[in-house]
């Protein structure tokens, strides 16, 4: 009867000390790891417990811990680094009666511990460990509560690197949506806009918190029609041109362009989109100066250049008086070169005109 108490009584105290533990992990508590170990040594039969993770090279360093001096807790985690008696971390180390070591940990009033590993996907994490000062009795329902909280901790420690490499990437993908010259609008399967860059806030001439929860067919400056076939582009963008839809917003022509955006709230066949603004005034304006340029270029040349040639035909003609074989050559390779530079000059003017649609062929 005395044993079934006891075993009841142990039970108990470890359902709740498991409790305790899944509260100091929860995402709201206070303490975190320095909580796990000071529910741990509530345990009648523990009197220290060390958490300690490990580094990319696998050496062990103390993350929290309760009822152990500094001194004690470096011992340990060297020993546990080491390995016991064939026993290494990565399969857990018990070690009942610390007393017949080599370098015995009774002088820290460690007489027996367990360490169990807090294994990851990409190997050991770290070590759980409960220390007691009298020699360790550990039944197989202890050796499991430890496995349990070595389980946990490990959890917890991978969804807050988790949590880490989101909110990084989450930063990273707002820093580049804010400093893209394109605007960019996110549209969810609910067919509202859930993003908006500041340049698509800008070249709708909006502010960003007006537009969020809109719909595609309140914020874009296109026809229902529009809007529907960047949505068929969307869903099925292999199959899409590749020219963008073109519309005016403000005063600026808009090169606009959609792709598939994967909700993972929504149905297979419900994908939202991503909506890609693209200003093309500042180009239609470089284009026109550069038309601008070559045609003024090539009137501004072509007016000295005749004058050269009228010239040129005056003195092969014998009107400045007659030429010797020397001067005939001369004038006739300024002739040739004269031919050659208007003939580059109305491809220019040939060219700048098609551009810019005064000419067609």
């Amino acid at each position: 009867m005395d044993q079934s108490t006891a075993s009841l009584t142990d039970a108990t105290q470890e359902l709740a000390v498991m409790h305790g533990v899944l509260g100091a992990l929860s995402s709201d508590a206070p303490g975190g790891l320095g909580g796990v170990v000071e529910t741990l040594i509530e345990l009648d039969w523990a009197d220290g417990a060390l958490i300690a993770l490990a580094n990319e090279e696998g050496r062990l360093s103390s993350a929290a811990s309760a009822g152990m001096t500094p001194v004690a807790r470096e011992a340990l985690i060297s020993l546990i680094e080491r390995g016991v008696r064939g026993q290494r971390i990565e399969s857990g180390i018990v070690v009942a009666d610390t007393g017949d070591l080599p370098d015995s940990l009774r002088m820290y009033e460690i007489g027996g511990f367990a360490a169990q590993p807090m294994v990851e996907p990409d190997g050991v994490a770290g070590i759980v460990a409960v220390t007691t000062r009298r020699a360790l009795r550990l039944t197989p329902s202890r050796t499991e509560l430890l496995r349990s909280v070595s389980r946990e901790v490990a959890a917890m420690l991978e969804r807050t690197e988790l949590a880490g490499e989101v909110e990084e990437n989450r930063r990273i993908a707002e820093a580049v949506l804010r400093e893209m010259s394109d605007g960019v609008l996110v549209i969810d399967h609910t067919n509202r806009c859930v993003v908006v860059n500041p340049a698509a806030a800008r070249l709708l001439g909006r502010q960003r918190p007006d537009l969020i929860g809109e719909e595609p067919e309140d914020i874009l400056p296109m026809s229902h029609e529009a809007i529907d076939t960047l949505r068929r582009r969307a869903a099925d963008p292999a199959r899409s041109p590749v020219a963008p839809l073109l519309a005016e917003s403000r005063g600026r022509r808009l090169a606009i362009s959609a792709g598939p955006f994967v909700d993972s709230e929504a149905e297979p066949d419900r994908a939202g989109m991503m909506v890609l603004l693209h200003d093309l005034s500042a180009e239609a304006e470089a284009e026109r100066v550069k038309q601008d340029f070559v045609s003024m270029v090539g009137h501004e040349l072509r007016t000295p250049l005749t004058l050269i040639r009228t010239t040129i035909d005056l003195l092969n003609e014998g009107d400045a008086g007659a030429l010797n074989e020397t001067q005939q050559r001369i004038v006739e390779v300024l002739h040739a070169n004269t031919d050659r530079l208007m003939a580059l000059i109305s491809d220019l003017l040939d060219m700048s005109a098609l551009d810019s649609g005064r000419m067609q062929i």
